[in-house]
């Protein structure tokens, strides 16, 4: 049997949140992931990202994904206020 490496991730803090939603927004998370073959709160998770970041996030997280080219919406920051 060959030796096999482990990789384990390091562990990310996660917040969890109580929300409502409607039955067919419920019906369509399921279906994304299953299609997907995720979680429905990694989903839930990258919608809020995708639709927030871009107003909310901080301003140096918005420059600095500008300045690398990167998409913005993958980086998290604080509210800035502007």
């Amino acid at each position: 049997m060959p030796h096999m490496k482990h990789f384990i991730k390091p562990k990310i803090k996660v917040i969890p949140v109580m929300v409502r939603i409607r039955p067919q927004a419920k019906e369509l998370l399921v279906a994304a992931s299953q299609d997907q073959r995720r979680s429905q709160a990694s989903i839930v998770e990258e919608l809020i990202i995708d639709g927030l970041a871009r107003k909310y996030s901080s301003l140096d997280v918005r420059l600095s994904a500008m300045l690398k080219g990167q998409d913005e919406s993958t980086q998290v920051g604080t509210p800035s206020g502007d």
